[in-house]
């Protein structure tokens, strides 16, 4: 899987490109490229995508972000 950060996000699976159509999806995604390597905390990623304290309704949202994400990669 090939990732290009450089101006528009583009995800590439080796045979044809992945659309990311869903906003929210595209920026999870560069949130997790940008700290390559390293654990994301769950209070980091809810934060930085909906400007929010995680509360149980967060953390599902983000479950929910984080299982569409992996679908799309496959």
């Amino acid at each position: 899987m090939e990732f290009a950060v450089l101006g528009a996000l583009r995800v590439h699976d080796g045979t044809e490109e992945v659309q990311l159509t869903a906003p929210s999806l595209r920026r999870l995604l560069t949130l997790l490229l940008s700290r390559p390597s390293r654990r994301v905390a769950l209070d980091v990623l809810v934060r930085e995508l909906w400007e929010e304290t995680a509360t149980p309704r967060t953390r599902r949202r983000l479950q929910l972000q984080i299982h569409r994400l992996r679908r799309a990669l496959g």
